[in-house]
């Protein structure tokens, strides 16, 4: 599959890619927990697509429900705990990229 520019497309313009540690915090049951991460070159007034995914796996149960550009120079990681028990993940390492 492919796609041919428009006459109101514009190329990437900002690609980042890199990790960073997170330290989620202990998630109750059937619960969220969001967590601010400092990556710097993302801002609010822009589109990005972030993808973020750990380098190895994590504790049973924790999932990442998404990330999203909170402030300038930040994100904003969504951790997801669907079962009936608290869950401390713990740090781990997360690899991102993110395009403008």
């Amino acid at each position: 599959m492919y796609f041919l520019p428009t006459s109101d497309s514009t190329a990437f313009k900002t690609i980042l890619v890199g990790t960073v540690s997170i330290d989620p915090p202990n998630i109750l049951a059937a619960a969220t927990g969001d967590i601010a991460v400092t990556l710097n070159g993302v801002d609010v007034a822009s589109a990005w697509n972030i993808n973020i995914t750990p380098t190895s796996s994590l504790a049973a149960g924790i999932t990442v429900g998404g990330a999203w550009v909170s402030a300038d120079n930040q994100i904003t990681v969504r951790f997801v705990n669907p079962t009936i028990l608290a869950i401390n993940q713990g740090a781990a390492t997360f690899s991102y990229v993110c395009i403008k």
